[in-house]
C-alpha cells in the first residue's frame, strides 16, 4: 500500500462491537511505536463489553447514528489522508465515514469485511485481514466482498 512507504501515517482505529478495548488500545500503540499518529475514538463513551451478546446489546443501546455521528466527529479534524482502520463492527464504521472521507490514504479491515461504500474510488487501498473460516465474517461474505471491490476498482487484497 502506498500509505505504508510514508514515514509517518495518520491512522484512525474504529473499535468492535466490543467497545474500546486493550486489544485495540494496544494495537495503537504498537502502530505509534512504528512512528505513526494513530487516533482511538470511543464511539461508546467508555462503555465495553465482554460478550457479542452484550456488545451489541451495548451497540443498540448508542444506536447506530450516535456511533456514526462519533466516528464522523472523529475524523473531522484528521488529515484528508488518514489510514481508516476498522475491528469487526469497525469495518462498519469505516464503512458509513469513508463516503465523507475521499482523500483517505488507504482501508484496513480486521476480522470482518463489511460493505463497500458506493463510489468507491478507483486504486483506493484497501485490505481485508479475515480469519480463515471466520465466523464474523464467512466465505460467502468474504467472496463478495472480493467480487464488489473487483468492480469498483480499488485495490483490494483479502488475506486470511
Amino acid at each position: 500500500m502506498p500509505w505504508q512507504n510514508r514515514r509517518v501515517s495518520d491512522i484512525v482505529v474504529f473499535h468492535s462491537v466490543l467497545g474500546l478495548r486493550p486489544v485495540e488500545l494496544g494495537f495503537a500503540d504498537r502502530l505509534r511505536a512504528a512512528g505513526h499518529r494513530v487516533a482511538t475514538p470511543d464511539l461508546y463513551d467508555g462503555r465495553t463489553a465482554s460478550t457479542l451478546d452484550e456488545g451489541f446489546a451495548l451497540k443498540d443501546a448508542v444506536g447506530w447514528e450516535a456511533v456514526a455521528r462519533r466516528a464522523r466527529d472523529a475524523v473531522h479534524s484528521l488529515p484528508a489522508e488518514t489510514v481508516l482502520v476498522g475491528v469487526s463492527m469497525g469495518a462498519g464504521v469505516v464503512e458509513t465515514v469513508l463516503p465523507h472521507r475521499p482523500g483517505t490514504a488507504g482501508v484496513v479491515l480486521l476480522h470482518a469485511v463489511g460493505a463497500l461504500p458506493a463510489g468507491l474510488r478507483a486504486g483506493l487501498p484497501v485490505q481485508a485481514h479475515v480469519a480463515d473460516p471466520d465466523p464474523i465474517a464467512p466465505p460467502a461474505q468474504v467472496a463478495a466482498w472480493r467480487a464488489a471491490a473487483a468492480r469498483s476498482g480499488a485495490d483490494s487484497p483479502v488475506s486470511s
